[in-house]
């Protein structure tokens, strides 16, 4: 599947009208709840947390018509004054067709009607080294995001809100899998959760996009939340906003960039014998690695290593004996060692 899209939700085109509900009902299946008595045009199922979410429908319980739906969403985001809204309203063709609303006021009080969704927060993320600009983090409430798409209209019939094991055969064969909740570990963390709650997959996807290309060529990585229990196809379709932008995690860019807080740790040294004899602070015929003399290189055992502490001590001996600045004199004691 492709990488979904990174835009806002907007429930604006949907043109979906909501209303508050009047009491909270306790946590349960929708299929359990008694809507009997309830008006025919107004559609009733649970929302994230046991509370009612409410949408309209048409006369006879049938879906609001497209057209009504596409116009107002066109003339939400046409940009045009309300005085030209209302004259185009007022066009007798526009009169006949079964709109909910007849003047640009109806329009609006309708669109503000609808659920704002999670609001965008933000915070400065503080870095132990200094950065071209601050690096600010946009979030939202990744919990608010669920609850808005849990509580979306246009997923209301495109949801499984209980887990299912489907067999090819009466016999249980063949166990068939079409997605999250027709597997084995919902089936089992279903039953460990407690009786009438509800269990929401939750999915998570991100990818580098580039915000700007020439002014700033700013960077970052969208995270985008959506839900598993809504169906795969419904997920194919990038139209259908099944994603939700939840987070803008920022890819900072420092000052110095290039530089790195190294340690020169010397390993090895590769020189002659008299190079090595002198960094080994050592004359004559000496061992540089070894504390043995020329004679003694034939000996059937090992002498002691030429060590960085031992040359300290020798160095620290010689120096108490002459004065380093006297050349010639402190030459002449070292070179007993």
């Amino acid at each position: 599947m492709s990488q979904p899209r990174s835009g806002c939700n907007t429930w604006l085109e949907d043109m979906i009208n909501s209303i508050s509900p009047g009491e909270d009902h306790n946590m349960g299946s929708a299929d359990d709840e008694d809507f009997t008595g309830l008006p025919c045009d107004v559609s009733y199922d649970l929302g994230l947390g046991g509370k009612e979410n409410f949408h309209y429908f048409g006369a006879g319980g049938e879906d609001i018509p497209d057209g009504n739906k596409v116009h107002a969403a066109w003339l939400l985001h046409s940009g045009l004054s309300m005085g030209k809204i209302d004259s185009f309203l007022s066009l007798e063709m526009i009169k006949d067709l079964p709109l909910s609303f007849r003047s640009t006021r109806e329009l609006c009080s309708q669109a503000e009607m609808l659920p704002s969704g999670p609001c965008w927060k933000s915070q400065v993320i503080h870095t132990s080294h200094p950065t071209k600009s601050p690096v600010i983090l946009y979030w939202r409430d990744p919990i608010e995001c669920i609850a808005s798409i849990f509580n979306h209209p246009l997923f209301h019939r495109h949801m499984d809100l209980m887990p299912r094991k489907i067999y090819s055969t009466a016999e249980k064969l063949c166990h068939v899998y079409t997605g999250w909740m027709s597997g084995n570990v919902t089936w089992d963390m279903q039953s460990a959760i407690p009786k009438g709650a509800t269990l929401l997959g939750t999915i998570l996807s991100s990818d580098k996009t580039n915000i700007t290309a020439l002014t700033g060529d700013h960077v970052t990585h969208p995270l985008l939340i959506s839900l598993s229990n809504i169906h795969m196809n419904v997920h194919l379709k990038s139209s259908t906003n099944s994603f939700v932008l939840t987070a803008l995690l920022p890819v900072p860019k420092f000052i110095h960039k290039k530089n790195r807080y190294c340690f020169t740790a010397l390993m090895s040294y590769i020189t002659d014998t008299p190079e090595a004899m002198m960094l080994a602070v050592i004359g004559g015929k000496t061992s540089p690695v070894m504390m043995a003399m020329y004679k003694q290189f034939r000996d059937a055992f090992h002498h002691e290593p030429q060590t960085k502490s031992m040359m300290i001590a020798q160095l620290a001996v010689v120096c108490s004996r002459a004065d380093p600045n006297d050349l010639e004199a402190y030459f002449h004691k070292a070179h007993k060692f």
